[in-house]
């Protein structure tokens, strides 16, 4: 389960495809969030994989805020995402994994539903994810969230 992200540009190759599981997806919602990306085209773009299509302006919008949000000191975001449609379909996700996933996968589904707030300060990794995100953004040409 995940979303899948595949550029329009078709001479990229690998390079114009980029996976992202359920929980990679909402930290991804955050960081856009936390970086100055309306919340009109996180919510309705990123929210399931519907074969959405984000446009190549959206794409280096998505960019240019991802890159200039990652130069600042102490990155914190809440992972408790806000919005009303976010927590539904979050929720529904997770239960999923509660009932079929791996221990591991329960565990962390078990506390995304619990938790009124997740805070999480970016380490040097986890600014590498936005970091390739927004490198994906930047050279997609746009692309379709499947």
């Amino acid at each position: 389960m995940g979303f899948y992200l595949v550029a329009k540009r078709r001479d990229l190759g690998d390079e114009g495809y980029m996976r992202a599981s359920i929980f990679s997806m909402i930290f991804l919602r955050c960081a856009m969030l936390a970086a100055g990306v309306k919340e009109e085209l996180i919510y309705k773009k990123f929210l399931a994989n519907d074969r959405f299509l984000v446009t190549p302006l959206q794409a280096r919008t998505i960019a240019e805020r991802l890159n200039a949000w990652l130069k600042g000191r102490r990155l914190r975001i809440d992972l408790a995402e806000e919005n009303k449609r976010a927590r539904q379909v979050n929720s529904a996700t997770l239960k999923v994994f509660e009932a079929v996933g791996a221990r591991r996968q329960k565990s962390v589904a078990a506390h995304f539903r619990r938790s009124k707030s997740i805070p999480v300060t970016l380490d040097r990794r986890l600014r590498r994810v936005v970091r390739d995100f927004a490198g994906f953004c930047e050279r997609s040409g746009g692309f379709e969230v499947d």
